[in-house]
């Protein structure tokens, strides 16, 4: 299929020069503001396009500042009532244009809806900067949204929106603007923005945010606003730009005109998520949504679980938005929607679907293991803080221990098609760089549901700005191996040197079964390739007893 492989194409280039780009350079675009239209391919290819996507035209659409948007749109003749059609419009992701989503486009075309996907404003060929899921993105949405109303047969009381990433970030903002909007499918999206940037503590996920800056220099045209956050944000400087420039691009913060205006919302992500980590919805988002809602979690990374309803192939999660879709958009009224409980889990290396109707059922107990001397995770019922703590480990910053969480955006998609975590040998890591804690082995089944936290009691011994990674593994019992869970890097600042500090830090949510006979790993060092290390090299950590983890159980 040739969309297939230009959208495959194009994102294997894309990652492969994000990760050879230098921080500080800002490179001549090499796609943005090139002819994205049809006409400019070559004829054969063309007309692949045209025999794959019939029924469709390009169009360019004035926004409310004279930029144009490019888009294409389908808009089948109406066979459904009122003359009219059901609308989606389907707004680009980060990097990416108007034919990521021909293909999930035309299907939706075939069940009658008018369709619009089109590319965000300062991306390849559409007009001005990239605004950050701004005000200016807002009013875009609602300009395509009157264009389609005024140009096409779409009905104004069946309008729905959808994207993955930068598009679905956007989906649910504009359905807090716009009170047109009945529903948005929003796709490995974000809800709060600084959280996603500085998150854990004001950890700098140095990796991925790289990618982003990378895609933006080579695909669009960059603010100096945003070339000032991408500087300031690699250099752990200013932060508080940062939260001041994305209030306005996180959803969090229109939680009470999402429930007055009462769309209906669906959130697909991944756990892995190498920047909008799956902790940021439960809580201070999802359950704080009075409308219809559904929020659901799978393996894989970054808009991994979505890829293949991009590129033509099976896709529950793409099946789902759709089902979702026809339920609140197209009022096709059917068991599947009604009967979907709100919250659903995808299980690594299992093609379990767990359903869950509140948070409280997803992680209904907490076991409790305190860090011990020898290397031990011992569990407990309860911790009792001594006033003399024991000294557990002390290892030293600025080197890797022979651990990592791979590469950003890709090793959890790849990991979680093969369904094969990553795998470690406990006995090969450098223990004068990271502590290292194991468990007995469990007697049954450890069904790890949700976030895992963990309280240290640590001494920074000579720097008061630091940053530890915690990584947790289920070691097996035959061959010793230990196989990655879920990790997690936090940062703290403004310690006394000298002195114990009380950190409270959590790790990323996961859904994985440690199996009987298997025991738990925890380990903690200060260097992960995924995160700026902000440890003076040589600078010590020691870790003292009062120390415990709480691990997230479904019984």
């Amino acid at each position: 299929m040739l969309s297939a492989t230009v959208i495959l194409s194009l994102t294997l280039a894309l990652l492969l020069s994000v990760h050879v780009f230098a921080i500080g350079d800002k490179p001549e675009p090499l796609v943005g503001r090139r002819d994205e239209s049809l006409a400019s391919l070559p004829k054969e290819e063309r007309e692949k396009v045209q025999g794959l996507l019939n029924d469709f035209k390009e169009v360019r659409i004035t926004a409310s500042d004279g930029i144009t948007l490019q888009a294409i749109v389908f808009d089948p003749k109406p066979s459904q009532r009122n003359g009219k059609n059901p609308l989606i419009v389907f707004i680009s992701s980060w990097g990416m244009n108007k034919w990521e989503y021909a293909v999930p486009a035309h299907d939706f075309a075939k069940r009658g809806y008018t369709v619009i996907s089109y590319t965000a404003r300062g991306f390849w060929g559409s007009g001005g900067q990239i605004n950050l899921a701004g005000s200016l993105d807002m009013a875009d949405v609602s300009t395509v949204l009157d264009w389609a109303l005024a140009n096409t047969n779409a009905d104004v009381n069946r309008i729905g929106l959808s994207g993955i990433s930068y598009g679905g970030g956007m989906s649910l903002l504009a359905a807090a603007h716009d009170t047109r909007v009945k529903s948005a499918a929003s796709m490995s999206c974000w809800v709060d923005m600084a959280r996603s940037f500085l998150g854990n503590g004001e950890s700098i996920r140095k990796e991925a945010v790289r990618f982003l800056q990378g895609l933006a220099y080579l695909t669009g045209e960059v603010s100096d606003d945003l070339t000032e956050l991408f500087d300031d944000y690699f250099h752990n400087k200013d932060l508080d730009f940062l939260y001041t420039f994305t209030y306005n691009s996180s959803a969090v913060n229109y939680l009470d005109q999402l429930n007055t205006n009462k769309p209906a919302i669906f959130i697909a992500n991944a756990f892995s998520d190498s920047l909008f980590t799956p902790d940021q919805f439960p809580y201070e988002f999802y359950d704080k949504l009075t409308v219809n809602k559904h929020l659901e979690y799978a393996p894989g990374d970054h808009a991994g679980p979505e890829l293949p309803g991009l590129l033509g192939l099976p896709d529950q999660v793409w099946k789902r938005a759709g089902d979702w879709m026809d339920y609140y958009v197209r009022d096709a009224k059917t068991d599947l929607i009604s009967s979907m409980a709100p919250i659903v889990f995808n299980v690594f290396d299992s093609s379990d679907i767990e359903a869950y109707n509140t948070w409280g059922d997803v992680t209904n107990q907490f076991a409790t293991f305190s860090l011990d001397t020898n290397e031990v995770l011992t569990a407990t019922a309860v911790v009792k803080k001594s006033q003399d703590a024991t000294p557990l480990a002390t290892i030293t910053a600025g080197h890797n221990a022979g651990i990592w969480g791979g590469i950003a955006f890709i090793t959890a998609t790849v990991r979680a098609i093969i369904e094969q975590p990553l795998h470690f040998t406990l006995g090969l890591l450098k223990r004068q760089n990271a502590a290292v804690f194991v468990s007995s082995p469990f007697s049954s089944t450890q069904r790890i549901r949700g976030t895992a936290k963990l309280h240290l009691e640590l001494i920074p011994q000579t720097a008061s700005n630091g940053t530890i990674v915690m990584y947790l593994l289920d070691v097996d019992a035959l061959t010793g191996e230990s196989k990655l869970i879920t990790f997690a890097p936090w940062t703290f600042k403004n310690a006394v040197v000298g002195q114990v500090l009380s950190l409270d830090a959590e790790i990323t949510m996961t859904s994985y079964d440690i199996p009987a006979r298997d025991s738990l790993a925890l380990v903690i060092q200060t260097h992960d390739p995924l995160f700026l290390d902000q440890n003076p090299d040589k600078a010590q950590l020691s870790f003292l007893s009062g120390s415990t983890l709480s691990l997230p159980l479904h019984a």
